[in-house]
């Protein structure tokens, strides 16, 4: 690895992740600085709960099938800090990684100078990738956004095409305590006169949703009004039919287990049929061939991780795992941020029919304690009357994993769930 490159990576990571107020002066400056990276590019602006690196992947696929340059560019990162900006379906080289934060880096002393405030890691991180993609030349920029809707730094984008993937309860701190302030926070990705596209969202939150863009006459299409249905369900993945225009030629299949990505999928397919006039076949194609790691990614036989790290993506992993795994015996090793609406996420995890649940820690200042993790799921396994489970605290993330490596030599299958913290350590253990 080159030392130019770890200096920088560590650089970054030693940015500060938050301002006092959110905004999006900074980003504006800096991007004014850089002559406008994204001004020659078709951006498509994703946000949403839950779902939204799904989605930009199943995008991702279906331009890249159908002949365009893509940029995709998304957080978090799971194992390495490039993989959030990729062109082309491959990540950023560590050379250009440095020529960019070089750039943007050379953009912000002069911001400084001027009088501006030090942007956050996520204001440089989204400028690098601005100015990867214009120096690539992309057709299309997917832009994932971070925290957020209205004040979210990829914000400052004018896309071609605005999607929201869901609306549900995550960084309630940040974002409001109700669906319906969520929503509205969500809604603001929306842009005048620039078509939007809906995942599956609560009653509440399509009215919201609805209502503001016809304030800003920004049609949007709603994915429950086309009618999906799913007609296969298992660990290889799902069929799905769409009423789209597609429907009579046949259905799509989705490798990516679980129904919320039969749900992911159409939102691309509804946004691929905006933006491009793309046959059928080309289309199923880009659907099938869609890898995202991560999400009910299988990493070893009988071993799945899962980066579900809130009340809606638990509910899927939930469903996901009643579904195709049935009766079979099923082990969670479960870690979460000290963030998260803990009690709501261990209900969901506690009817998904696990007979053992490992709590260990994450490997980071947001870790939780295990004993008062484990204290609560006991609580909450009386309180819905499931008295057949284990619950074993395991803080070392090292020895639980080496826990579960060894139940997953037996019969049992084993579940990696909780944050995508867990996820990225797992999946290095597992790529050494």
């Amino acid at each position: 690895m080159d030392v130019e490159y770890e200096e920088v990576v560590s650089s970054i990571l030693a940015i500060p992740r938050y301002k006092k107020k959110a905004n999006l002066e900074t980003v504006s400056y800096l991007l004014r600085l850089l002559h406008h990276p994204l001004a020659h590019v078709k951006v498509i602006h994703v946000a949403g709960t839950n779902g939204k690196g799904s989605v930009c992947a199943y995008l991702d696929s279906i331009g890249k099938a159908q002949g365009y340059s893509m940029g995709l560019f998304t957080s978090p990162h799971l194992l390495t800090i490039r993989e959030r900006m990729r062109v082309g379906g491959e990540m950023i080289s560590e050379s250009d990684f440095v020529l960019c934060y070089k750039k943007v880096r050379q953009a912000e002393e002069q911001m400084l100078a001027d009088g501006g405030v030090p942007a956050t890691f996520f204001e440089v991180i989204f400028c690098m990738a601005a100015v990867y993609f214009a120096e690539k030349h992309v057709d299309y920029a997917i832009v994932e956004a971070g925290i957020g809707g209205r004040s979210d730094t990829t914000n400052i984008v004018h896309p071609v095409l605005s999607i929201i993937t869901s609306v549900g309860l995550d960084h309630v701190a940040i974002l409001g305590d109700t669906i319906s302030q969520i929503a509205y926070e969500k809604a603001g990705v929306l842009k005048t006169s620039v078509p939007a596209v809906i995942g599956l969202v609560p009653e509440e939150a399509k009215e919201v949703i609805r209502r503001y863009g016809e304030e800003i006459d920004a049609s949007c299409q709603f994915i429950e009004e086309y009618g999906l249905r799913i007609l296969k369900n298992r660990p290889e993945g799902i069929d799905f039919s769409l009423d789209c225009g597609y429907d009579k030629e046949g259905f799509f299949h989705t490798g990516l287990m679980g129904a919320f990505q039969a749900f992911n999928a159409a939102v691309a397919i509804l946004a691929a049929k905006r933006l491009f006039d793309i046959p059928y076949s080309v289309l199923f194609g880009a659907i099938a061939d869609t890898v995202w790691e991560g999400r009910m990614e299988e990493v070893a036989p009988r071993f799945y991780v899962d980066g579900a790290h809130n009340e809606e993506a638990m509910h899927a992993f939930a469903d996901t795992v009643l579904t195709c795994f049935g009766d079979k015996p099923k082990v969670v090793l479960y870690a979460v941020a000290n963030d998260k609406d803990d009690v709501s996420m261990l209900r969901e995890l506690l009817l998904s029919g696990v007979h053992t649940i490992i709590v260990t820690e994450l490997l980071n200042e947001r870790r939780t304690d295990v004993q008062q993790v484990g204290a609560l799921i006991r609580q909450e396994a009386r309180l819905l009357g499931i008295d057949k489970i284990e619950i074993k605290e395991m803080a070392e993330l090292s020895k639980a994993l080496d826990y579960v490596r060894a139940i997953q030599n037996t019969k049992d299958y084993v579940f990696c769930v909780g944050s995508l913290y867990l996820v990225a350590a797992v999946k290095e253990v597992f790529n050494d």
